[in-house]
């Protein structure tokens, strides 16, 4: 007596972010009806985070070096960060020192990235 496997694909379209269940269970010839359904989780995160500089230094200041602290508002972001004199954001972590700074103006941004990949669009 052979058996046989029964593949199929199903697509599920959702619009609203949030978390969601698609339990699958089979059902053979005779009507009988698995009674452990096959499970997969996901979450639909479309929100991008929102990043707060926290902390920083005061201007004027005689200082050479200068310290930033940031935040998201969502566990487990990782950060872009770039100064005055750098084209491209780079990683970092807060808190951020840069040293060795000379005199004049100087400026900072950072943005979040969530686990989701959304990225703040506003660097603050």
């Amino acid at each position: 007596m052979g058996y046989g496997v029964a593949m199929g694909v199903v697509t599920v379209t959702v619009t609203a972010d949030g978390a969601y269940i698609l339990e699958v269970r089979a059902k053979d010839l005779a009507d009988n009806r698995d009674v452990s359904p096959a499970e997969r989780r996901w979450n639909l995160d479309r929100v991008p985070p929102v990043t707060a500089i926290t902390g920083g230094p005061q201007a004027p200041t005689n200082s050479t070096s200068a310290t930033f602290s940031f935040t998201s508002n969502e566990v487990g972001s990782t950060f872009k960060c770039r100064r005055s004199g750098e084209t491209d954001f780079q990683s970092c972590t807060s808190p951020k020192t840069y040293t060795d700074l000379l005199d004049g103006s100087h400026w900072f941004q950072v943005f979040a990235v969530d686990r989701a990949n959304n990225a703040d669009g506003t660097a603050e």
